[in-house]
């Protein structure tokens, strides 16, 4: 029901909010809230003035252009440097290619499902056949990109154990 760039905005602001979550989660864990609050006071003061001004301008679009503008100028540039620079006495320089290699996959997997789904119609069996295409382009771009990475490595070794104890309570079961 939104227009285009709405969902585009959308779907960038879902893309940061879950690439950052493990900034949260690291920052409740080791308790530093005294730093953070200062960031979220000023997150908060850029996502209302933002989200307000470019409403004015461009409509609901702008609201969540306002966020992705807070969550980029704050809590994805100010915490994580703030991390690495005092928990782990180290550059983020790193954290922030990693990220840029994350985007970069999910953007190359988003144009590959959108022009892929584009020349379908519209209907159940269309929709059906869209599911497919996204999975298989999402799943092959990040595989494509990261099955060198230790992490990737990590989990298809946690899927194996894990079939594994599936498939042995099956056999368990028939026997």
């Amino acid at each position: 029901l939104f227009e285009l760039d709405t969902v585009f905005a959308l779907s960038f602001n879902f893309y940061f909010m879950t690439a950052i979550t493990p900034l949260y989660i690291f920052r409740e864990n080791y308790g530093l809230f005294k730093k953070a609050k200062f960031y979220l006071l000023y997150a908060a003061a850029v996502n209302l003035i933002s989200s307000i001004v470019l409403a004015y301008l461009i409509g609901i679009t702008g609201v969540v252009l306002g966020t992705i503008l807070c969550r980029l100028t704050t809590i994805f540039y100010l915490e994580p440097n703030y991390m690495y620079k005092e928990v782990f006495k180290k550059s983020s320089w790193n954290y922030y290619k990693r990220q840029l290699i994350m985007f970069v996959a999910t953007v190359v997997a988003f144009v590959i499902s959108y022009f892929a789904c584009g020349c379908l119609g519209v209907g159940i069996w269309q929709f059906l056949v869209k599911v497919i295409i996204c999975f298989i382009s999402v799943a092959a771009t990040f595989i494509i990109c990261f099955f060198k990475t230790e992490e990737f490595k990590y989990i298809v070794n946690l899927m194996k154990e894990i079939l594994n104890k599936i498939f042995k309570k099956n056999k368990e079961k028939i026997s």
